[in-house]
């Protein structure tokens, strides 16, 4: 049995036993209303949040976009036109992106989209490969081919790296607000961020 935990930022679902051994309670209506409020108050007028959005001619490609809802959005973005799409997750997005890249990928840009879009490694040039992964349930990009020398280097370039089941793992920070693209540049010609600013 499920019960379904309602909040004024949503709802979840709880099973029967964790909802027991929880911290919820039994009150009257008048204090449920009361707490109901003060929560409801507490919380931002509006939200902001990245929506990535799959519009134009979607029927010849929708058994193969790659996410679970089929909802259809309109949005209208300020002071553009509406637009009718399906939204996706950054991985779905990736995803479809590499499904239609063409030859192999040879900028960052092309390196981001191949790598997150697949679990196949990139090629990085020199030995090195990107490949995404799922770690603690999170995706990372791993670089793949270094040895201790190297390694060293890629950390002046922006990498680093964390000790999982006894091995030094390599990886690409990436996320919201991170300059993937130019730390995978300055990996691909192999110069550190100092010589990236002297060349611009």
């Amino acid at each position: 049995m499920m019960r379904k935990v309602v909040r004024p930022t949503g709802k979840t679902y709880l099973e029967e036993g964790s909802f027991e051994a929880s911290a919820w309670e039994k009150i009257g209506k008048p204090e449920f209303i009361r707490l109901w409020g003060e929560e409801a108050d507490s919380l931002p007028k509006t939200t902001t949040r990245k929506l990535f959005l799959l519009t134009g001619l979607l029927l010849p490609i929708w058994k193969d976009i790659p996410t679970n809802n089929e909802r259809i959005y309109r949005v209208t973005p300020e002071g553009c036109a509406s637009m009718i799409g399906r939204t996706l997750s950054e991985e779905g997005a990736a995803a479809l992106r590499a499904r239609f890249m063409v030859g192999t990928p040879k900028t960052p840009h092309e390196m981001l989209t191949a790598a997150l879009g697949s679990t196949a490694p990139v090629d990085l040039g020199r030995g090195l490969t990107l490949t995404r992964r799922r770690v603690a349930g999170a995706v990372r990009l791993e670089i793949n081919g270094a040895d201790r020398g190297t390694i060293d280097g890629l950390k002046a370039l922006g990498c680093f790296t964390e000790i999982i089941a006894f091995q030094l793992r390599v990886f690409v920070p990436h996320g919201e607000g991170i300059e993937t693209t130019a730390i995978l540049g300055r990996i691909a010609r192999g110069v550190s961020p100092t010589e990236t600013d002297r060349a611009a």
